[in-house]
């Protein structure tokens, strides 16, 4: 196995330690106020993150220069202003667009997506804002969200005032007075999201009817004219388990909030009875529709979600619960508390997710490098059948045989089978060898192999050694 190879497998181990010392404190890291000041970044690419840990994806890479204002802090992150460069994602279904001035306007509450900077808006998990922005809101269009077949399935808006986003500490520091003279100058101004006011009604006209209090807000399921809207269940939602749903007005003050259900209210189905004689051509009624499946609740998720905890990672359907998860929560965008509690099993999933992607990496990895020591093993065989090598190895200077309080010697390392290698035999120096150029290159030894009783080590008499491959790892030499 080549050094590069086992160099990359050290990598993704540790990379996998670091995820799992993660999980405890992702769901405990806090973000800090602090008095907002402005910073400028002092590398060079330095990443931009939707959260305040390394394990949340990256929306934007800064260059040097940039100026930010810090208003938070992390362990190892500032909580900044988004660059006026960055943009979120908008539901197409959340928002109502206007091509001629390429803007969307929210048709239901929305506390958009973080945006990628290489998932799309299919990789785009993260809500960019911690409070939704209300029906109403006008947000500038930078262009349109597609799917693989092409579909519109979002659009990317400029970010409002309000979106935050995270940078390493280490990346950043306060800037002079001077600093932030020249981005002012230089950088473009933030853009940001406006409520559309509704528009006022002519003056002067008197009213047909008393005006009475307009309502806070309109209910979830109509519109702001007062038209029943249809409600429906994101697909894939599982009713095997259903029961008639609570009327309005009898549930009790805490009942577990819900995600909506599939409702379609006629409005002509039960006009209000009259003295009107009844028609006789009239068509018969439709039958009573079956009761209303209950919706899905945190609880029924959570109890999916204890089980899985206990599940073989390689088994358990992380992205199917995260997908109901992620769809609990864009059903109920005005619960603070709910939002918490599901953000931070989401995360959760997020994470065991790419920790078996990495641990499935590496399984591969072993494998190639198994079937990679195989075949260099077959190689080597035939050419020491041909050249009737005495011993084969990876020839390398001993740090116990050094020659300076034990006799110098060179070791020779196996090079086939398993991911350690091992000390297989001791070459004892000799001019006519020149073993320094040979030094950690695959070498075939054409002596003898004895075994030392008084040292228990396998000492070699070399009359010759041939390089049989690079120290690159490359093909090998002909002898």
């Amino acid at each position: 196995m080549s050094p590069a190879s086992t160099a990359r497998i050290g990598w993704l181990h540790t990379l996998l330690a670091a995820l799992f010392a993660l999980l405890p404190s992702a769901a405990i890291a806090q973000v800090k106020d602090v008095t907002a000041y402005h910073a400028i970044v002092t590398k060079d690419k330095a990443d931009l993150r939707c959260g305040e840990t390394a394990n949340y994806y990256r929306i934007a890479e800064l260059p040097a220069g940039t100026l930010l204002s810090v208003d938070g802090e992390a362990a190892d992150f500032f909580r900044v202003t988004y660059p006026a460069s960055g943009w979120a994602y908008a539901r197409a279904e959340s928002v109502k667009y206007d091509a001629a001035t390429k803007t969307a306007t929210l048709t239901e509450a929305s506390n958009l997506r973080a945006a990628s900077a290489v998932g799309g808006i299919k990789g785009s998990w993260k809500n960019l804002l911690p409070q939704p922005l209300p029906v109403g809101t006008s947000l500038k269009v930078i262009d349109e969200a597609k799917d693989d077949e092409g579909r519109i399935v979002g659009y990317k808006v400029a970010t409002p005032a309000s979106a935050r986003a995270y940078v390493r500490k280490a990346d950043i520091r306060q800037a002079t007075p001077a600093e932030i003279e020249t981005a002012r100058r230089t950088q473009p101004a933030t853009t940001e999201a406006t409520p559309t006011p509704p528009a006022p009604k002519p003056a002067g006209k008197p009213a047909d009817k008393p005006v009475e209090p307009a309502p806070a807000a309109p209910p979830a399921d109509k519109t702001t004219d007062g038209s029943v809207e249809p409600v429906t269940t994101p697909p894939g939602t599982d009713n095997s388990l259903v029961e008639p749903m609570v009327k309005p007005g009898d549930k009790p003050a805490d009942a577990p909030v819900t995600a909506p259900t599939t409702t379609t209210t006629d409005a002509g189905a039960n006009p209000p009875a009259t003295d009107t004689p009844a028609d006789t051509n009239a068509q018969p009624a439709a039958p009573a529709s079956e009761p209303t499946p209950r919706a899905t609740t945190i609880q029924d998720l959570d109890r999916s979600f204890e089980a899985m905890r206990r599940q073989n990672t390689d088994d358990a359907e992380y992205q199917a619960l995260l997908a109901e998860f992620q769809k609990l929560k864009d059903a109920n965008p005005g619960q603070p508390r709910l939002q918490k509690q599901l953000q931070s099993r989401i995360d959760w999933l997020h994470m065991k997710l790419e920790i078996r992607e990495r641990q499935r990496e590496i399984e591969d990895m072993k494998r190639k490098a198994d079937n990679q020591g195989r075949d260099v093993g077959t190689k080597l065989a035939d050419l020491e059948r041909q050249r009737q090598y005495a011993i084969v190895g990876r020839l390398l200077p001993s740090s116990v045989y050094d020659g300076h309080s034990l006799p110098l010697m060179y070791r020779l390392q196996s090079v086939t089978g398993g991911i350690v290698p091992r000390t297989i035999g001791y070459i004892k120096p000799d001019d006519k060898l020149d073993l320094l150029p040979k030094l950690n290159q695959v070498v075939g030894v054409i002596g003898e192999v004895k075994m030392d009783p008084a040292m228990s080590l396998n000492l070699i008499t070399a009359q010759r050694i041939d390089i049989l491959q690079s120290s690159d790892g490359g093909p090998a030499r002909s002898p």
